[in-house]
């Protein structure tokens, strides 16, 4: 809803004292704390709008909970929309995209540039046919041809009954050559996790932080809540540092 105009265009939003602070600050970071209410949702969500025009820009809102997350989404479908009819909102990664010329972090161009060296070192294997690609990367053929034919017809149906992946990222898997890297297994992130208060205690099952225990990295859970922003470089290890960092500096003064 407008709340006036200018030059011919809708206003969607005006600034409270507070909010018109924060926004006119010339530090990198800052601290806005107050009681609820006072304007810090509308100020953060507000925020990323000003930053629109600078390509590559990349926002994050975290909340603790979804259905608070979920109240500043309902806030952006309000601001973000009037002011920018063009931007976009993913409902699957909860992500809006600008028309910025903004592009993921390593270009297809890149990677298409990389992949004859990495066959000619032997790192990626190429074939025209899956059964070729099997033999190559020494694994069953027989089990690694129905798996890619279940893969295909997933992706045709747009449903993951598997894995649950988005189905967004569902690519059917069906034009040769085909490529393929033998690899193992690792562990980067997970969506769950045991929940953590902001001091990095973890909670009992009443939601009550268990003191003297700190909990950071992949067994602490709520962070990345029901998605896993792979567009943000170095978020799990950031936040893993970061939260670690807190962990021993709380433990070791005993601060909390």
């Amino acid at each position: 809803m407008a709340v006036g105009r200018y030059k011919g265009r809708s206003i969607v939003w005006k600034p409270q004292p507070k909010q018109a602070a924060f926004m006119r600050r010339c530090e990198d970071e800052a601290l806005y704390g107050g009681a609820a209410g006072g304007g810090k949702s509308d100020a953060l969500v507000i925020e990323v709008l000003r930053q629109v025009d600078v390509p590559h820009y990349r926002g994050l809102i975290v909340r603790k909970t979804y259905p608070q997350l979920s109240e500043l989404i309902d806030k952006t479908m309000q601001y973000y929309r009037p002011a920018f009819p063009k931007a976009r909102y993913n409902a699957s990664s909860h992500v809006w995209t600008f028309p910025n010329g903004a592009k993921n972090n390593i270009p297809m161009q890149v990677v298409d540039g990389m992949i004859d060296k990495l066959i000619e070192d032997g790192y990626v294997q190429k074939a025209d046919t899956m059964e070729e690609l099997a033999e190559k990367l020494n694994l069953p053929v027989e089990t690694t041809v129905a798996s890619w034919k279940h893969y295909n017809e997933m992706a045709a149906a747009g449903e993951d009954t598997d894995y649950y992946k988005e189905k967004h990222r569902l690519m059917a898997i069906d034009t040769p050559p085909f490529y393929g890297v033998r690899t193992g297994a690792w562990f980067l992130a997970t969506l769950d996790g045991v929940t953590i208060d902001t001091n990095m205690h973890p909670c009992d099952e009443n939601g009550d932080p268990i003191e003297g225990l700190y909990l950071t990295g992949n067994d602490s859970g709520g962070f990345f809540s029901v998605s896993y922003p792979n567009l943000l470089t170095g978020l799990a290890c950031g936040r893993t540092m970061t939260f670690g960092r807190r962990a021993g500096m709380l433990a070791a003064t005993g601060q909390a």
